[in-house]
């Protein structure tokens, strides 16, 4: 009973939050073109709406799901809402998918599944929020990520003032929706942080370090998730919510391979957990290329659809 509530939690997250992401949508579309994004949606009630619909119920959804049945399959059940999301965009936004947009977005469901059978886990107390190595690896990491977020966010912005061809908002869609990917991966690397610095506290042992190691890690975390929020709204503002969000969970999926290979590296994984990771890898691989097929313009045009 426990596993099937777990299954049911993750199911209604991942779908709760993408019908945020719809909502949101709703929102930008209407949004003044004239005036700075965040600004006017942050007044816009059916933007906030969305938002809460998919931080403040998918959110905790998904934790209560990790607690019900481990975070092993969890990710693989939210990914259904991407389903939910692609039906949304063309029933209720009267969007138009490619048969090869399709089938990426299919390839991205099963390969964010297939990660979660990897069983890659790390033990936070296992190690020091002080270990200079840590901080290294994780600085290190950082750096890449951001960098990789700002050259995204500076191409899209150069796409978006050129405006002279469709297939050049595709192309900033597809970099602002990485750029969000990239920010949201740049706050969960600090979550880390953030929860042993909440172990430390509670045991009552926390240091001076690790207390400045913990606020710098929530005013990274905070940063990160706003900058991630902003991006993903202009992906929306400038292209289709079906391609732009799961090309972000593609992203989104890359880190817990980099945090723990290159991170954290607690112990060397069974053979079959580089099966599926390869599995997985290739199937995100495959849905990327799906997606992005149409950033090239082509003789045949947007005009393909399933």
């Amino acid at each position: 009973m426990r596993y099937l509530l777990g299954i049911l939690v993750a199911l209604v997250g991942g779908i709760a939050f993408n019908v945020g992401v719809l909502i949101q949508k709703s929102a930008v579309d209407r949004a003044r073109r004239d005036a700075p994004l965040m600004r006017g949606l942050l007044k816009s009630p059916v933007w906030v709406a969305g938002f809460v619909v998919q931080f403040a119920v998918g959110t905790p959804l998904y934790l209560l799901s990790v607690g019900l049945i481990g975070p092993a399959v969890v990710p693989g059940l939210m990914s259904i809402g991407l389903i939910v999301l692609a039906f949304g965009a063309v029933r209720l936004q009267h969007e138009r998918l490619s048969n090869k947009e399709i089938i990426g977005i299919a390839f991205i469901v099963a390969g964010v599944a297939a990660f979660g059978f990897t069983r890659l886990s790390i033990d936070l107390q296992s190690f020091s929020m002080k270990e200079s190595g840590l901080l290294l690896r994780t600085g290190i990491l950082a750096v890449v990520l951001i960098a990789g977020a700002l050259g995204c966010g500076w191409g899209a912005g150069r796409l978006v003032r050129r405006q002279e061809r469709a297939h050049a908002l595709e192309s900033a869609t597809a970099l602002y929706a990485i750029q969000g990917g990239l920010w949201y991966n740049v706050a969960n690397l600090c979550l880390g942080f953030i929860t042993s610095g909440f172990v430390r506290f509670g045991a009552g042992d926390a240091d001076l370090a690790e207390f400045a190691i913990f606020f710098v890690a929530v005013a990274i975390a905070a940063g990160g998730g706003a900058w991630g929020i902003a991006a993903t709204q202009h992906a929306l503002a400038n292209g289709r919510v079906a391609v732009a969000i799961p090309l972000q969970n593609a992203v989104a999926q890359l880190l817990p391979v980099c945090v723990f290979f290159f991170v954290y590296r607690p112990y060397s994984p069974p053979a079959l957990s580089f099966v599926f990771l390869a599995v997985a890898a290739g199937l995100l691989v495959t849905g990327l290329i799906f997606l992005t097929n149409r950033l090239v313009p082509s003789k045949s045009g947007p005009g393909e659809s399933a």
